[in-house]
């Protein structure tokens, strides 16, 4: 056998060994990432609500639904498409509007809108205490612009959802 096939034959093996070994892997963590995943959702929706025993009286909202919290204020999970691919963001809102947002995960270009899973950014700072309808003239970041678009777009459309505490109208 020549070194040239031997060389290919070798690497081929080691390929196959590597992606064996990947695929194990894999279906090894796979649960326990799901399960570190549900946590940090957790972890995020008991801090956005301030109920640290929330996830002993209510499930998570799925994407594109929300629960009633025992206040009347409502939890909302949503999701939208960033530059990076899918957003996916809790938001807790009251009769006067929203009262916080919180990016639960993203896979948006790190060291460019690594400020959307701090809420003490000043930009997510935006989303406290503000009127539903005025989500949509928040202005976005200069190079995060598709990012930014996708969350202040995505909050503006929860001023015409019919399910969401408002407040009462004067007489």
């Amino acid at each position: 056998m020549n070194d040239g096939l031997r060389g290919f034959l070798v690497l081929a093996l080691l390929s196959v060994a590597v992606s064996a070994l990947l695929a194990v892997v894999h279906d090894a963590t796979t649960a326990q990432v799901a399960a570190n995943r549900l946590k940090e959702r957790w972890r995020v929706a008991e801090a956005l609500t301030g109920l640290p025993t929330l996830h002993e009286t209510a499930s998570l909202p799925l994407p594109g639904t929300s629960i009633e919290l025992p206040d009347h204020r409502r939890l909302i999970a949503a999701e939208t498409r960033g530059y990076g691919g899918t957003i996916s963001i809790l938001l807790l809102v009251d009769p006067d509007g929203l009262r916080g947002l919180r990016v639960v995960q993203h896979h948006e270009t790190p060291g460019v809108a690594d400020f959307i899973a701090l809420p003490d950014s000043p930009w997510m700072q935006q989303f406290e205490a503000l009127p539903l309808i005025a989500a949509a003239s928040l202005d976005t970041v200069s190079g995060a612009t598709i990012t930014t678009r996708a969350l202040r777009d995505t909050v503006a459309r929860l001023a015409v959802r019919d399910d969401l505490p408002r407040a009462e109208s004067a007489p």
